[in-house]
């Protein structure tokens, strides 16, 4: 007898940014002509619906497609034209189709649709449930997403009952997204089998990002003692984390411009709250252009996608801490209204230790003076990090009627960190030292220092955003955003050295910050054909920042023994209008084109002092002119930035299932408010830790342009995914740090010339040994970066060993080259297995996650040549899972199981005044994390 395929899911849409996805259900929707069982399944995927059919009701039928701005509703009656068949609801969320008689079969078929009927393949890529006509109890679905095997035995051999395919909880592969643009979606259902606590956890496993810590390090553990760095921000296609653009919900993070908050709010929004990650290989003209890499545009929850409510506790043991997380999710409504709400709190701990070995030989000869001084250094540092985050999500959404849609969303994330770092370090120097015909004259000196650093750093965001979409007519749409964003930061650092058991604070620093963000987004749709679209719109934003920063040192541990030598306060600001227009033309024959064009401006303001980095004994012997530099002296500073940005698009879908995309774009990257803003660095010291530089921003940089090129190819077969995509890069205009003439600083800032000229003085009569001051200033060269690399990223069942054994993959291969210097190669490779034994409700899997090299080659000024590798060991993961019922999980998951390594190996070289050879060799390390979590609905 006739078997029929009825097919439903819940994958979710990646077009369009995320003004009216708050609870408003219309959308962009293309859809081309195509067959009708393609296009309603389309429309599933991008609708968040399940749509129920018999596979010969829609056997043979074509469909004319569906544009524009539609409800799902809307969308259905579309594909349904002409074709005698309507849909009614079974669910909030589910629909069937039938025909619009009301009767749940059409004519039948001829034999030749019996037969293809018949032996067309299930797909089991992301099965709940096998049945007769029946729609799927909780007691039914398998948590990984898989039927069961009796279920599925029985239905394909089965002969007399239509089959019904439902898509379930747990999906195998990403989205193929309907958009011309090049774009993958990760619904947050992906990551589960990852057990993710934070968006950082689930940003590890997307293709093209690139994480300098791969297992469990506090900040503090990879960098030089005492600072901080960047290792758990994303890198984007081998490009500095400065290229990379991560949205929320479409919008960008207050603050995070200003370069505070971005690591802890990513570490700090629960995996829970996540709707789906959009990775945007090559923008459309719809969105920010700075993604020179690529964006990663992560969708929030709302009332319509939560799912089940459900609840989740976990805790994770690591170096003999043991941590907890608790999470809830609830939604409702009725048909007019919905909400969500999401609240968790967790508590995170790192613990990691390094070995640094070194060695340098420095040779400084000026006139009759010359000396000689080669140091072995080893220091061991041991780093322990905690965090504690709290963070609450809710939405509203309102259906007006007629009157349109109103969606609201608030948000509060909030994490506090507690860091130390202990270090001990044992140096060994010899120094010769000649003055003219007298003999030289050679000392050795062994010391042994005890350090250690404390942090505190407290990071708050909150936010709300009001979304509205209204019909202007039967082919036009309006979605307005308007949204207020803002970060907080209170941290403060201290350091203490015990040298000769002498113990003192060597530096207190204290910083706050706030950044806000106001923003308003219009969109306009508008479907001139079925085939044609025209979309345009403007977004508008303004962000400003504050800074208050304090450093006070001190010579002993008296408390009052001390001076400040850093206090700032800052005032800035940024205003962008950007603009932007598109036309969209989705052909019969599979192609799609989509060109764009995007004009950007930005305005800047700012009111800062100079910011003075002076050693304890240059301070004193001289002291600046508090009237002339001080915390009190600003000066006013504005510059305009602005570009036009075109992209073109292409997509060809030349066969069911497989799709061919070509894009090209400018991208941008604008010059940051320091690189811009004139006010002076100034840093000094005779002991070589810091160098004697005065640095002055350029008011005259224009961004750094980027042109992309990508080729990718997707094939979606029947259980699994297979993609690769080719990408070039190539970022012109570079913005570059480099020394400028007195003539030069005195054209920038003329107020302080005379200042700057008595400090270079008094340094070179005070101390003629030390290096000499050096101006600096950043300027727009004609060096260029070129980046080029393949991402292939695949998901398919391992059927030799069980329907219900899945194997995922994605790796990245880039090589990136900057004027004439050597490349630089860097890739990474995620993968994981996992099984699941349904007939015990026990699932098992391991996952690996590395990157496997990279290195470097950097020439500054022709005078310092730096070279670096450094290589990491694969963090291995393992995990057990076990379903109990169909309301409950339990899952055991260990992270770094083979306690990796992490390996840098840097060699700097000196010309010059001052000439010799540096080397390091840093061994990182820190140990596993036992995870034990529990999931349940009710």
């Amino acid at each position: 007898m006739r078997a029929g395929i009825v097919v439903a899911a819940l994958l979710l849409s990646a077009s369009g940014l995320a003004a009216a996805e708050v609870a408003v259900a219309r959308r962009a929707t293309h859809i081309p002509a195509q067959g009708l069982g393609p296009a309603l399944q389309a429309l599933a995927k991008s609708r968040d619906l399940q749509v129920v059919y018999r596979s010969e009701i829609v056997s043979g039928l074509k469909t004319q497609g569906a544009f524009g701005e539609l409800t799902a509703a809307e969308a259905l009656t579309q594909l349904l034209r002409g074709t005698g068949l309507t849909y009614t609801y079974l669910q909030d969320k589910a629909v069937t189709i039938v025909s619009a008689d009301g009767q749940a079969g059409a004519a039948a078929p001829d034999a030749q649709s019996r037969d293809s009927a018949r032996t067309r393949p299930i797909s089991l890529s992301r099965v709940d449930y096998v049945a007769e006509a029946a729609m799927p109890t909780d007691n039914d679905v398998g948590k990984d997403g898989s039927a069961g095997a009796a279920e599925r035995e029985q239905a394909g051999a089965s002969g007399g009952a239509s089959e019904m395919v439902i898509f379930g909880e747990r999906i195998v592969t990403r989205n193929r997204a309907d958009n011309v643009e090049p774009t993958l979606v990760y619904e947050a259902a992906y990551f589960e089998r990852f057990e993710p606590l934070t968006l950082n956890d689930m940003l590890k496993r997307v293709p093209g990002v690139y994480f300098d810590k791969l297992f469990n390090l506090p900040d503090n553990a990879t960098g030089s003692e005492f600072a901080d760095t960047d290792g758990t921000l994303p890198r984007f296609r081998n490009l500095d984390s400065q290229f990379s653009q991560i949205l929320v919900n479409g919008r960008r993070i207050a603050g995070i411009d200003f370069g505070y908050g971005g690591d802890a709010f990513l570490q700090t929004i629960p995996a829970e709250s996540i709707k789906e990650i959009r990775v945007v290989r090559s923008p459309s003209a719809e969105i920010d252009s700075s993604g020179v890499g690529m964006t990663l545009d992560v969708i929030l929850k709302d009332g319509s996608t939560f799912g089940s409510n459900s609840w989740r506790i976990a805790g994770s043991y690591v170096d003999h801490e043991l941590e907890g997380l608790g999470s809830t999710n609830v939604r409702g409504g009725t048909d007019r209204l919905s909400y969500s709400f999401s609240a968790t709190a967790q508590n995170r701990f790192g613990s990691g230790y390094s070995i640094l070995d070194g060695y340098s030989d420095r040779v400084l000869a000026l006139g009759s003076y010359a000396s000689s001084t080669q140091t072995r250094t080893t220091a061991w540092t041991t780093s322990r990090q905690r965090d504690e985050d709290r963070s609450l999500f809710g939405t509203l959404g309102f259906d007006l009627g007629r009157s349109g849609k109103l969606g609201i969303e608030a948000k509060y994330v909030q994490t506090a960190t507690a860091a130390s770092t202990n270090l001990e370090r044992f140096s060994d120097t010899t120094r010769t030292v000649q003055i003219g015909p007298l003999p030289p004259t050679t000392t050795q000196t062994m010391e042994t220092t005890f350090s250690d650093g404390e942090q505190q750093r407290d990071t708050s965001n909150y936010g709300l955003a009001l979304t509205y979409a209204q019909d202007l007519g039967a082919a036009l749409h309006w979605n307005l955003l308007a949204g207020y964003d803002r970060t907080d930061l209170d941290s403060a650092n201290t350091a203490f050295e015990d040298d000769d058991d002498v113990r003192y604070a060597a530096g207190i620093a204290r910083a706050e910050g706030k950044g806000q963000r106001y923003q308003v987004n219009n969109r306009f749709s508008w479907a001139l054909a079925p085939e044609h679209e025209v979309r345009f719109g403007a977004d508008l934003q303004k962000t400003t920042d504050s800074n208050f920063n304090t450093k006070r040192t001190n010579r002993s541990s008296a408390p009052d023994d001390g001076f400040d030598s850093i206090f700032s306060e800052d005032r800035q600001s940024v205003k962008r209008a950007d603009l932007f227009g598109l036309y969209e033309w989705r052909m019969d024959n599979g192609l799609s084109l989509q060109l764009g064009v995007r004009h950007e401006g930005s305005d800047y303001n700012s009111n800062a002092p100079a910011r003075l980095v002076i050693s304890t004994d240059i301070e004193e012997v001289f002291q600046f002119d508090p009237n002339v530099l001080g915390p009190n002296r600003r000066t006013p500073f504005s510059a305009s930035v602005s570009g036009l940005n075109p992209s073109a698009h292409l997509r060809w879908a030349f066969r069911e299932n497989h799709d061919i995309r070509f894009s090209v774009a400018q991208t941008v990257r604008r010059p940051h408010l320091g690189e811009l803003d004139p006010r002076v660095n100034i840093t000094a010291s005779t002991n070589g830790v810091l160098s004697n530089q005065v640095e002055v921003g350029n008011p005259e940089l224009t961004n750094e342009e980027g042109l992309g090129f990508d080729l990718g190819y997707d094939w979606r077969f029947t259980d699994g995914i297979i993609g690769i995509n080719l990408f070039h890069r190539r970022v012109e205009n570079l913005i570059q740090q480099g020394n400028i003439t007195f003539q030069r600083f005195q054209a920038l800032r003329p107020d302080l010339t005379s200042e700057i000229e008595r400090f270079a003085l008094t340094l070179a009569t005070e101390f003629p040994l030390s290096e000499p001051v050096s101006l600096v200033s950043y300027v727009n060269t004609g060096d260029e970066t070129r980046v080029h690399g393949a991402e292939v990223d695949m998901s398919f069942p391992l059927s030799f060993i069980s329907r219900d054994a899945h194997f995922y993959m994605n790796a990245t291969y880039s090589k990136r080259k900057t004027g004439d210097q050597p490349s630089v190669e860097a890739s990474a490779i995620n993968f994981s297995y996992d099984h699941l034994i349904e007939s015990l409700g026990f699932t098992y899997g391991l996952g690996m996650n590395w990157i496997t090299k990279s290195t470097s080659h950097v020439e500054i000024l022709g005078a310092l040549i730096s070279d670096s590798e450094r290589e990491l060991e694969p963090n291995f993961e393992i995990f057990l899972e076990k379903k109990f019922g169909s309301s409950l999980l339990a899952r055991l998951t260990m992270e770094n199981v083979t306690d990796a390594v992490d390996e840098s190996i840097g060699l700097v070289r000196t010309f010059g005044f001052s000439e010799g050879t540096s080397m390091t060799n840093r061994l990182t390390q820190s140990d596993p994390r036992i995870l034990f979590t529990l999931r349940g609905k009710f």
